[in-house]
């Protein structure tokens, strides 16, 4: 076995810069053969736990490999993980030992394991126990095509074309076909069949026509906020820290709004929203948020505002019919909160959360046929059967099986039936 040298790398990240003390926000260990720097190298890394000196760096090493132990700088800082950010601190092709590297292969702690079996057997001949190992990772035919499902009609309730799931599939079995040797294990523990590929086609084409979403820029950043919450301080004291770099930055201004809404700092928040709107008022993901909060705080005039300049620009978005109709509905205008719960739902057939907010308004306007329907549909969307079959037991007994609006329920009603055997 070859001698092992090893090496101390300290890299800055994209996202973050030198610590006060002047260490670097990225660092890891280079393990390689003495001599010759090798022409292959691996970089391991995970996003929390220390890599740095992990158990493949000496076996690979000895073998002829490089292998660079990395550190992202979320390093025991778990919180605060942002998947974009640590991407963006491999490595690969920046740091001075990969230069001269012919080859480098990155893998990541959070898909590491099968991947490490892979490479080692690999590198031992031993192919057979690789695919031997994937054969353990295999799921239920049945639970895959499951998920395929659930997942097509959540793309088509959130705005997304259900029909990426059919390109998606197609793609991964044309690389499974075209590289079998140096294809990723995930794929070999949940193999694509053409069984999926029908399946996913039958799916698309019992939904509803889907109203595709613009592009959302923010969207992902205020998913983010929301995860980290539990640490609520934090994240608003981070986007005080950037705001403090970059005071008109009409983002930052409207992402620490978000998160000082969420946390019930509405004062604080009010003034944060308002000012990115001064510099942004084109953006309808800002108007709506401030439209939401005017509601929260009774200003329902300027929540009416917010929420028409919204709409301005994306009038098919179902999340701010939705957010209006609960300002209306505080406001006490309730049938024009019915109007906006109805829109929200012909947009969005799928999402259950205006269907049950028309099911519990309905009731307050003492019309309980209706409200018992809608109740029914929205369980019969969240797939709780048993529930939307006595609701709309309740609304048939109360709007007649001879009324319009009765038979549709008893066509629901045998449909759910069916659907239970």
């Amino acid at each position: 076995m070859a001698e092992v040298v090893r090496e101390f790398v300290g890299l800055p990240s994209p996202a973050a810069g030198r610590g006060g003390a002047g260490g670097h926000p990225c660092q890891g260990i280079y393990h390689r053969p003495a001599g010759p720097r090798p022409a292959t190298a691996f970089i391991a890394t995970h996003y929390n736990v220390d890599f740095s000196e992990h158990y493949l760096a000496s076996f690979l090493a000895e073998r002829g490999y490089g292998f660079l132990g990395w550190n992202t700088r979320f390093r025991g800082n778990e919180a605060h993980f942002l998947l974009d950010h640590a991407h963006r601190t491999n490595p690969a092709g920046a740091s001075p030992v990969t230069k001269t590297l012919l080859a480098v292969f990155v893998f990541y702690g959070f898909i590491y394991t099968p991947i490490i079996s892979y490479v080692t057997a690999r590198l031992e001949g031993m192919v057979g126990q690789a695919v031997a190992a994937t054969r353990q990772l295999a799921y239920s035919r049945q639970l895959e095509m499951e998920a395929d499902t659930l997942g097509t009609r959540y793309m088509a309730t959130a705005g997304y074309d259900p029909k990426g799931t059919i390109a998606f599939l197609k793609m991964l079995d044309q690389e499974r076909a075209l590289n079998p040797i140096d294809v990723p294990t995930y794929v070999l523990s949940h193999p694509i069949t053409q069984e999926r590929v029908a399946n996913a086609e039958l799916v698309v084409k019992s939904l509803a026509s889907t109203q595709l979403r613009p592009d959302d820029p923010e969207a992902l950043k205020k998913v983010q906020i929301v995860i980290r919450m539990d640490h609520r301080d934090d994240v608003v004291h981070e986007y005080e820290k950037l705001l403090k770099q970059a005071p008109r930055n009409p983002e930052f201004l409207y992402l620490l709004g978000y998160a000082q809404q969420l946390q019930g700092q509405l004062s604080e928040a009010r003034t944060n929203y308002e000012q990115a709107r001064k510099i942004w008022p084109e953006n309808a993901g800002l108007q709506r948020d401030l439209g939401r909060l005017y509601g929260e705080i009774g200003d329902f005039a300027n929540a009416r505002t917010a929420f028409e300049q919204s709409l301005t620009g994306e009038p098919n978005e179902p999340l701010t019919y939705l957010y209006l109709g609960e300002m209306l509905e505080k406001s006490g205008d309730l049938r024009s909160a019915v109007g906006s719960y109805l829109n929200a739902q012909n947009l969005a057939p799928l999402w259950d959360r205006p269907v049950y907010k028309l099911g519990m308004l309905y009731g307050k306007l003492e019309r309980p046929g209706d409200g018992y329907y809608y109740l029914g549909k929205a369980f019969a969307l969240q797939d709780e059967d048993d529930k939307a079959i006595n609701n709309l037991e309740r609304a048939l007994k109360i709007l007649g099986a001879n009324s319009p609006r009765g038979q549709l329920v008893q066509e629901e009603l045998n449909t759910l039936k069916k659907r239970k055997r």
